[in-house]
């Protein structure tokens, strides 16, 4: 379903208000209000017992994940690296973002994702007029190019896990997906 632009104009609204009325229109777009109460499936433990609390549950996964996925070297050969065809840098991607690019950039992404800790889904930034995404775009563009101004949001990383076929109380049959801003 296509849900109509509206233009964001002479709204006198402080801007902790409307971030926070922003994330609740988002929870009705995402569907995040479909399910209040969430299932846990049962995580075998070392030991071989299972647990569905949830506080021991995310000690297994992140045991697991900090040690069998995120905490492995893997090796590799310097050499192979090193012959590695060099491409000329594309200078062009220093250039400040156009309102065009972004224009395109949210055409091209597809609707209902999961958004980052913001909570704001693609579809809000899809529903902005002109006005609002050249705010947007001065965002963006003063983050690459001033190295003084810092969004501490975007430092936030949700990591979710998405069950994968076999037996859910292994944390090995769980794929990380990291949900960025």
């Amino acid at each position: 379903m296509q849900l109509p632009r509206v233009p964001l104009i002479n709204i006198s609204i402080d801007p902790y208000t409307a971030w926070q009325a922003s994330k609740t229109i988002q929870a009705g777009l995402s569907h995040h209000h479909l399910s209040s109460k969430q299932k846990y499936v049962k995580l075998k433990r070392n030991d071989g017992t299972f647990t569905d609390d949830p506080k021991e549950q995310v000690k297994i996964q992140s045991d697991f994940f900090g040690k069998e996925i995120f905490g492995r070297n893997a090796p590799f050969d310097n050499e192979a690296v090193e012959n590695l065809r060099q491409i000329d840098t594309n200078i062009s991607i220093a250039n400040p973002i156009s309102l065009d690019e972004l224009k395109d950039a949210l055409k091209r992404a597809k609707n209902r994702k999961s958004p980052g800790s913001n909570g704001i889904p693609i579809e809000m930034y899809k529903l902005l007029d002109d006005e609002n995404l050249i705010s947007v775009l001065d965002i963006l563009n003063k983050y690459f190019t001033d190295p003084d101004y810092d969004i501490p949001d975007w430092h936030d990383v949700t990591l979710k896990l998405l069950p994968k076929k076999g037996d859910l109380s292994l944390p090995k049959n769980y794929r990380p997906i990291s949900l960025l801003d």
